[in-house]
């Protein structure tokens, strides 16, 4: 079952912006690329959709 985290974290997400942008572009070329029938430019938006995911993954900023 799934149980959303109440957890905040004190500092803001560093990547934020990058990973709505990458969520927009990655979205226009899958879009786009299934609207013209072109395979190589869904695959390039999947592509830009899994490097914003992947910016999850990054280790947090220390600040000691």
């Amino acid at each position: 079952m799934f149980r959303p985290s109440s957890y905040r974290s004190a500092e803001p997400d560093r990547f934020l912006p990058w990973k709505v942008r990458a969520f927009g572009i990655g979205a226009a070329l899958a879009i786009a690329g299934m609207g013209f029938g072109l395979g190589w430019l869904v695959w390039s938006g999947i592509g830009v959709l899994a490097l914003g995911l992947l910016l999850r993954f990054l280790p947090a900023r220390d600040d000691s």
